[in-house]
């Protein structure tokens, strides 16, 4: 039986973990509670005209979360009207079109992979 290896294989992310929790532990919350920013992010802030030291409005919040739904919702909306322009991953010749309700052919296979049987 093959126990030992899987056992061992927990040990040993046991041990590690009980090494590296408090040293990386104490990294990770003076990374997360540091009020300086990295290169990267000033360059983005000053390219998106943010603030990084002023707070939020709970109104700036919600126009935030409503313009990427709406944005969100724009591209899947695309992306399933021009489904039909996409290479097909399963190799059917041209499955049918999403708003149509024509029936798949039997050469097309299901997205588990085993191809449909209608009777």
């Amino acid at each position: 039986m093959a126990v030992w290896p899987a056992v061992a294989s927990f040990l040993v992310v046991a041990l590690l973990l009980a090494a590296l929790h408090r040293p990386l532990g104490d990294y990770m919350a003076r990374f997360y509670t540091s009020s300086r920013n990295l290169a990267l992010e000033r360059g983005f802030y000053r390219l998106v005209g943010v603030d990084p030291g002023s707070r939020q409005s709970w109104q700036s919040y919600l126009r935030s979360v409503l313009a990427f739904s709406a944005l969100g919702m724009l591209f899947l909306y695309a992306l399933q009207r021009t489904q039909h322009l996409l290479p097909d991953p399963w190799g059917c010749r041209r499955c049918p079109r999403a708003w149509r309700s024509t029936p798949r052919r039997p050469s097309c296979p299901t997205p588990t992979g085993s191809p449909t049987h209608r009777k």
